[in-house]
């Protein structure tokens, strides 16, 4: 069985001559309380968005957006 623990939404802009040019957003995190013991889960979702923040650096983007809204009670944001 395949379980989907998280999600981001990235938008890249590569493209010289824009003001956002060189430019990284992320748009939107979900996680799944899936991942036990659930202390875990802070560290490891962390680690995921610092790694994918190096990797956009290490390809040359310089500037990066993070908005994520936080989902209301009872409803999840992505799923």
């Amino acid at each position: 069985m395949d379980v989907l623990l998280f999600i981001m939404y990235v938008y890249e802009c590569p493209e010289p001559g824009f003001p956002n040019q060189k430019t990284v957003y992320i748009s939107y995190l979900d996680s799944v309380r899936y991942l036990t013991p659930s202390r875990y889960r802070k560290p490891i979702y962390q680690e995921v968005v610092l790694s994918y923040l190096d990797y956009s650096k290490r390809r040359g983007f310089n500037a990066a957006h993070i908005w994520v809204c936080p989902p209301k009670k009872g409803d999840d944001y992505i799923m």
